[in-house]
């Protein structure tokens, strides 16, 4: 007599193999091991090449002499987060600590990166994801990306790097958050020619010799909630960029707060604290305009505003928002609010003055603010936590 049960089992062994078989046509593995260095392998890159995709290379403590390639798809991970204590150091080997290459959705969690050419350098690396790691004392870049999209650049930190501090050429659709860049001899934060649609927010850059944040040929990216302090050229510059939006930035204490240069076209900034730079705003170069400020506080800068005879830029810009959005706060305006309406001929005070900031005598604010859009208090406290993040 046939067991029914055998028919069941059966049937059960057929579906289990089918879901195995389905899952190796996926590159999936169905129980993803864990690889640990160096109790399994001597070296990062030994655990790296016998791990399958999907795998998770874990490394304890200690600071490993080697330069790592990962081409598929796992998770490079230092065991202890805080502090970071995992380090994959170059010893200035010419190379990269670590080389992303063609890998999608590779996850690298709380490691440093330290004294090579590059920290960390990712090719076609689509879906990437970088968190906690630290990238110290390169000779060129922290941590580059090139030709990717998707990627996500989470609580790192970027410090003394011979160039740029994160770099992103040529990708789309990618965010750099919570992070830190600091001491680098070029930019902190930098996007290059290429690039779409990257979105750079809750940030700290300061003391760079360069540029806070350089936004370099970007289209359609946005810059929001970020600090930008003590830079030797710029808080925040404006190459060649197009389509851009940047608010709630505090730019201070740079040569320059905004710096716009180059065909920086059609970008918008709105509700930024520029203060105690050498000059706030500075557009200077062929074929910048169409920028919109309105909502700023620009205020106790040498210069306000500049505008390179040679090139005009200014009076294309648009700086303010209309009526009744208003334009910006500017710390040496000496008008009087007592009217109102879109031509602050009727009665009645509305917050902005009755008469227009004049820029440079080329064109002007129409609805200049008379309090701040960003209360000191506020304006601190928010400088505080993007410091101590």
């Amino acid at each position: 007599m046939r067991q029914l049960s055998c028919g069941r089992d059966s049937r059960t062994a057929g579906l289990t193999i089918l879901i195995l078989c389905s899952l190796m046509l996926l590159g999936i593995s169905a129980s993803a091991a864990v690889i640990t260095i160096p109790d399994d392998y001597p070296t990062i890159q030994a655990g790296v090449d016998t791990a399958q995709v999907g795998d998770t290379v874990q490394i304890r403590a200690g600071t490993y002499l080697e330069q790592v390639t990962i081409e598929k798809r796992l998770c490079l991970r230092g065991m202890n987060a805080d502090p970071l204590v995992a380090v994959i150091d170059g010893g200035g080997g010419g190379g990269s600590c670590l080389t992303l290459n063609n890998a999608s959705d590779v996850r690298v969690e709380n490691l440093v990166f330290q004294h090579d050419a590059n920290g960390l350098m990712a090719y076609g690396a689509t879906g990437a994801v970088i968190e906690n790691c630290a990238f110290l004392n390169n000779t060129n870049w922290g941590l580059r990306m090139d030709e990717g999209s998707g990627m996500i650049v989470r609580e790192c930190m970027a410090t003394g790097n011979g160039q740029d501090g994160i770099k992103l050429h040529h990708v789309s659709n990618a965010q750099v958050t919570q992070c830190t860049a600091t001491l680098n001899s070029q930019a902190g934060i930098k996007t290059e020619v290429g690039s779409s649609a990257v979105t750079i927010d809750h940030c700290l850059s300061s003391g760079n010799d360069g540029i806070g944040i350089s936004l370099d040929f970007l289209q359609n990216g946005q810059v929001s909630d970020c600090t930008l302090q003590n830079n030797g050229l710029a808080g925040i510059l404006l190459n060649g960029a197009t389509g851009n939006t940047i608010t709630q930035c505090d730019m201070t204490n740079n040569h320059f707060g905004l710096y716009a240069t180059f065909h920086a076209t059609g970008n918008t900034m709105h509700h930024n604290y520029i203060a105690g730079n050498h000059m706030g705003i500075n557009i200077n170069g062929p074929g910048v305009q169409d920028l919109v400020f309105y909502a700023n506080d620009i205020l106790a800068n040498d210069i306000q505003v500049y505008d390179n005879p040679d090139y005009q830029g200014v009076e294309y810009d648009q700086w303010d928002g209309g009526y009744p959005t208003g334009g910006n706060y500017w710390g040496d305006y000496t008008g009087e609010d007592h009217f109102s309406g879109v031509n602050q001929d009727e009665p009645g005070s509305d917050g902005f003055g009755d008469t227009p900031y004049p820029i440079l005598g080329m064109t002007w604010d129409h609805y200049p603010l008379i309090g701040w859009v960003i209360d000191d208090e506020e304006c601190s406290w928010g400088k505080l936590k993007a410091m101590f993040r």
